[in-house]
């Protein structure tokens, strides 16, 4: 299994921060995974609200971080296809995998914030429709040299888009599923990698979603090698059980409260009634519940050692990614806590 971090800046309840110290912390994170061993960094995409909407360019802040590392691989988790025109997603993205080097994973999402489709003139009423054709649409335009394409809500005829990736077909892609086993299925159907996030579900639970994307994945025929899963969660290994606890109760508390203030904003979109089902559910638990059904990593090193072992072992994920900037810790204390995990979980 893979190690990996994770990055979705939090705020709560204010969420009017300095850029400049984040963006700092930030790079500080990128370096200190690579020389701690992890094999990836991957950065959430949100906007106009404490909910990540503080990292809202992954495609300008990637080749950034790219340059102040040699080895390590960087990934978007996710995208949000359905906001943005997909002519100008392949364009930067593509862009993003010449000026990493090749070392760029491609993490897709449908979205469903309210407040952000509204905002960015992308209604949610098509998001699902529109995502399905703009991931069609960037994987041709880099694929072929030439592009031609019939679609609901976009045509064109023989345009080449430049540049092209330097991986070639393209980047590995991603998908990011959160409850409906449809979209397990259909990730397994198209042989895209799966995207998981931990806290919304417990283990059993997420297995069974999983299961749905291997069965899919192997029934279509697609390579073994590309069979990939990545779980995501929060994580923080204390130097005690009690001040894990207390710091790991605080990061969630923040992310679930700007979470619920993102909500608010915009109202739930008719036809995401699932996702915010599985959301409401989740603020109703306490922390130790997240704990003991298995959704965060946050312990004690025997106890985190042991929830790692479960999920590689129940799950079979692939690569696990860690939430290491926990809301209201400083930058310094996130270094230490990557520090103690790398020292005292990971597998070397």
């Amino acid at each position: 299994m893979e190690y990996g971090v994770f990055y979705l800046p939090t705020y709560y309840p204010d969420f009017l921060v300095d850029s400049a110290p984040l963006y700092a912390s930030l790079r500080a994170q990128a370096r200190r995974a690579e020389a701690l061993g992890f094999g990836s960094f991957w950065l959430a995409e949100h906007h106009f609200h404490g909910f990540g909407g503080m990292l809202p360019s992954p495609q300008i802040v990637i080749p950034r971080l790219a340059a102040e590392t040699e080895r390590i691989r960087f990934g978007t988790g996710v995208a949000l296809l359905p906001f943005h025109n997909p002519l100008r997603i392949a364009e930067d993205y593509a862009t993003v995998d010449v000026l990493a080097d090749g070392r760029f994973d491609f993490g897709v999402g449908l979205g469903f914030q309210k407040w952000e489709a509204d905002n960015l003139d992308a209604p949610l009423e098509t998001a699902r429709a529109r995502f399905a054709e703009h991931l069609d649409i960037v994987l041709k335009a880099w694929s072929e040299d030439y592009l031609t394409y019939e679609g609901e809500f976009h045509q064109y005829h023989n345009l080449c888009v430049l540049p092209k990736p330097l991986q070639r077909p393209h980047p590995p892609v991603w998908l990011a599923a959160t409850q409906t086993h449809e979209s397990f299925r259909w990730a397994g159907e198209r042989g895209y990698a799966m995207m998981t996030i931990g806290f919304l579900h417990d283990v059993p639970g997420l297995k069974e979603r999983i299961d749905v994307y291997r069965e899919a994945y192997r029934a279509a025929g697609h390579p073994p090698a590309g069979e990939r899963v990545v779980g995501t969660y929060h994580t923080y290994l204390g130097t005690s059980t009690a001040e894990a606890r207390e710091i790991g109760a605080r990061g969630l508390q923040w992310y679930q409260g700007s979470a619920s203030q993102a909500h608010g904003m915009g109202g739930v979109q008719a036809g995401f009634q699932a996702h915010e089902q599985v959301i409401q559910r989740t603020r109703t638990l306490r922390f130790e519940e997240f704990q003991d059904l298995g959704r965060v990593v946050v312990g004690d090193p025997a106890a985190c050692r042991e929830q790692v072992a479960r999920l590689r072992e129940e799950l079979g994920l692939t690569h696990l990614l860690c939430n290491f900037a926990l809301g209201g810790m400083s930058a310094d204390e996130i270094l230490r806590s990557m520090d103690r995990f790398a020292e005292q979980v990971m597998e070397r």
